[in-house]
């Protein structure tokens, strides 16, 4: 005697999945913004100045929201001239 059986079947299911949440969110922010520059004057070339020195610091901050910075450096050297020129922005909405 034979038994055959049939094994191909299907199953429906219906799955209801409920999901309750909550979310308490605080956020403070109190910025601090701290700038220092220390300038060394050491001058490690192979020219000897003597005197005719220019140095310079630049320090630019904007507050607020939707910031943009910008800096633009140019540099010359030449036999007779040194020259940097900067260009910049510090921006907010």
């Amino acid at each position: 005697m034979t038994v055959m059986w049939d094994y191909n079947f299907e199953v429906e299911k219906e799955i209801d999945v409920k999901v309750d949440y909550e979310v308490d969110l605080e956020i403070s922010t109190d910025p601090k913004l701290d700038s220092w520059v220390d300038v060394d004057h050491y001058y490690d070339v192979d020219v000897d100045i003597k005197g005719n020195d220019a140095t310079w610091n630049i320090d630019i901050e904007a507050l607020g929201d939707n910031t943009s910075v910008q800096l633009n450096l140019f540099v010359l050297v030449t036999d007779y001239m040194s020259s940097i020129i900067t260009t910049g922005y510090a921006a907010v909405d």
